[in-house]
């Protein structure tokens, strides 16, 4: 298969041009250079010495009869045999085939169209005794020429080399694709924001990151108002529109690296906050408010605004040792009913974490000042705050999130509440002390006379003190 892919074409490999159509993981073994030299049978063995001799590189000879292959006789052995004493003599005169009947071996004989490859596993088969000797290559049929085994084996080193480096290129661009695949598997396509795939994974890492160093994670949960209607009026492709042109707005108000911006499902829309209290999630959320505001996208049948508007549910938690990340999607979506319920375009806030307070919208400072004189706060039994209403405009929104975090308050406290107890233990105490140093100066006559009383005097201290 990966032969195939590469056939006959070039591959630039870290600067390196590597040419397909000479060496590659198809390169034949006609392709290599091939020694041409045939001899008769019954020609003379002298020929054989003078041509060895002219050419020092040349591996062999190849004897053949009419044409027909018969033989090949290595440099290597003509050479150790003509070298004997008395070996000139007796065959340098003589034809070849008195010496080859003598010197004949197995020969290993290969099509000149078998790939490099091919041809050095069919050598590396060979028994060990033949493995210096040359490789008959027929080139054509009845055409015959000689392979060195050392070409051999440079041209398959070669070829190696460029399949190891055009392994190494293809792994580099296979995991290239696979990124941008996993990119593709968790982004949104109409939104390009991430998908409910990639918020589910990323709100579970970050959740047992915030575990493991005791830190809030905050979620807002928001949907547009009215959609339906939005659709039924404009169209599908209306819908789309808004959405996209929306999803823009939050992801260009969610500016931290660590921030996801996320489709939830739907006109639904999710934005996770590591380490983010519910007062710095409740800024994105008013600069998300005023991006949407900004677009001023018209939404003839809402009910709310002539404008597209959003509602929010923010929830932050510090998650416990064995709580799941789900809690803060049940609390963020609590947060989002609410807001709904309270009459939309608008955010609610849920947190259970006491260091992050309720923020309240600056026209309900006076119903805050009544809750401070009545020691009340607007905190539900179920951890949900009231709900912050009020539409905003493009120009005041980073100053009303600014008055939201000035415009806090605190639960009451019980510190001093918790102390008095203590300060009247003392002061009965002291009370006690007093009375005993008055006794014990009064005279034996006094004493004898008021024992009655110090008794009842006694008795009242020591049921003052256990109250």
């Amino acid at each position: 298969m990966l032969d195939e892919t590469i056939s006959d074409s070039n591959f630039d490999l870290d600067g390196e041009l590597f040419n397909s159509a000479y060496l590659n993981l198809t390169s034949k073994i006609n392709t290599l250079l091939l020694h041409d030299f045939q001899i008769e049978i019954d020609e003379l063995t002298e020929k054989v010495s003078k041509k060895f001799q002219e050419k020092p590189n040349l591996p062999g000879v190849i004897v053949t009869e009419k044409g027909q292959l018969v033989g090949m006789i290595s440099r290597a052995k003509f050479t150790q045999h003509m070298s004997r004493p008395y070996s000139l003599e007796l065959f340098l005169n003589r034809p070849i085939k008195s010496l080859y009947d003598l010197l004949k071996t197995d020969i290993l004989l290969i099509s000149g169209n078998t790939s490099v490859v091919k041809g050095m596993q069919k050598l590396l088969e060979r028994p060990l005794e033949l493995m210096q000797e040359p490789i008959v290559v027929e080139v054509t049929p009845q055409v015959y020429k000689l392979l060195d085994i050392h070409q051999l084996m440079i041209a398959h080193s070669e070829v190696h080399l460029y399949a190891t480096r055009l392994i190494g290129k293809l792994c580099r661009q296979l995991k290239l694709n696979n990124e941008k695949f996993k990119e593709l598997a968790t982004v949104d396509g109409l939104t390009q924001l991430a998908n409910r795939r990639r918020f589910d994974e990323y709100l579970a890492r970050e959740w047992q990151r915030a575990a493991r160093e005791q830190k809030p994670i905050s979620l807002v949960l928001t949907d547009i108002d009215f959609f339906k209607r939005y659709n039924d009026t404009y169209g599908h492709q209306g819908g789309d529109d808004c959405l996209r042109s929306c999803a823009a707005a939050i992801k260009e108000s969610v500016k931290r690296a660590t921030d996801l911006a996320a489709r939830y499902g739907g006109e639904e829309f999710a934005v996770i906050l590591p380490n983010t209290e519910a007062s710095d999630a409740a800024y994105v959320v008013e600069e998300i408010r005023g991006n949407i505001a900004a677009l001023k996208i018209v939404h003839a049948k809402s009910a709310v605004s002539r404008y597209v508007t959003f509602s929010f549910g923010i929830a932050t938690l510090i998650p416990g040792r064995n709580e799941s990340f789900e809690n803060l999607i049940v609390a963020a979506d609590k947060a989002l009913y609410q807001a709904k319920e309270a009459g939309r375009d608008r955010y609610c806030i849920y947190s259970s974490h006491l260091d992050t307070k309720p923020l309240i919208k600056a026209k309900n400072l006076k119903a805050q000042n009544r809750q401070k004189q009545g020691d009340s706060t607007s905190i539900s039994s179920s951890g949900l705050s009231s709900p912050v209403s009020s539409p905003i405009s493009k120009s005041n929104s980073k100053a009303s999130a600014s008055l939201l975090r000035s415009n806090t308050f605190s639960l009451p406290s019980s510190n001093k509440q918790s102390n008095k107890p203590a300060v009247k233990k003392q002061q009965y105490k002291q009370k006690s002390n007093s009375e005993k140093q008055r006794i014990a100066s009064v005279g034996s006559k006094e004493e004898n006379n008021s024992y009655a009383v110090d008794a009842i005097r006694l008795a009242t201290l020591r049921t003052n003190l256990s109250r």
